[in-house]
């Protein structure tokens, strides 16, 4: 898949900018807001990914997404700073939802994990369609606000992009392939600092 290797040429770029932490988790270009440039979650054995998410869903779990899990199980993209006066605060450009492997109480700082797609799935408005897995959001610049959220459709592997909140398609791909390498390639063009008035 293109993201895979649009995924694997950032962590190459970035090679002698990365911290490395125990549970595989790699920070490229770390920081301190926000935390890392980049935050990239590694690949989950197939068998985890089938026993975990696809054995559990009760739709046709999408090919792709499970591919793109087996290589990155997540990741933050194109992470920035928002600064509003005095305050300064991280957002991200762009999220794909993963597995955690670990919980979130009592998480030690420097075990970062995905987004949980499980968790994140359940967060949808009323009139977005049962069959559509959430897999991520992403903005699409570096802005201050909600991020659109990116639903697959379990029927037809089709993606489309809603505003959180709405059922409004504000774009559609194919593929989560092209959905993703698309989003990648537009997001990497922006500023990362944005100064809100």
């Amino acid at each position: 898949m293109r993201i895979c290797k649009l995924l694997d040429t950032l962590q190459s770029e970035y090679q002698q900018n990365t911290t490395f932490r125990k549970n595989g988790t790699l920070l490229l270009s770390p920081g301190r807001i926000p935390k890392a440039k980049h935050l990239l979650f590694p690949g989950l054995p197939y068998e985890t990914i089938d026993e975990l998410l696809v054995s559990e869903y009760k739709y046709p779990f999408p090919k792709q997404y499970r591919e793109l899990l087996h290589h990155y199980n997540g990741a933050n993209l194109f992470m920035f700073r928002i600064q509003k006066g005095k305050l300064e605060f991280a957002s991200t450009n762009l999220i794909i939802f993963g597995l955690p492997r670990t919980k979130p109480f009592g998480r030690p700082a420097d075990m970062e994990e995905p987004y949980d797609v499980r968790i994140e799935d359940l967060g949808r408005h009323k009139d977005i369609p049962d069959t559509w897995l959430k897999c991520g959001c992403y903005k699409s610049a570096f802005v201050f606000g909600d991020p659109a959220d990116l639903f697959i459709d379990t029927q037809t592997e089709q993606v489309f992009a809603c505003m959180r909140n709405d059922s409004k398609v504000l774009e559609q791909w194919k593929t989560l392939d092209a959905c993703l390498s698309n989003i990648f390639e537009c997001v990497s063009q922006y500023e990362e600092v944005l100064i809100v008035q």
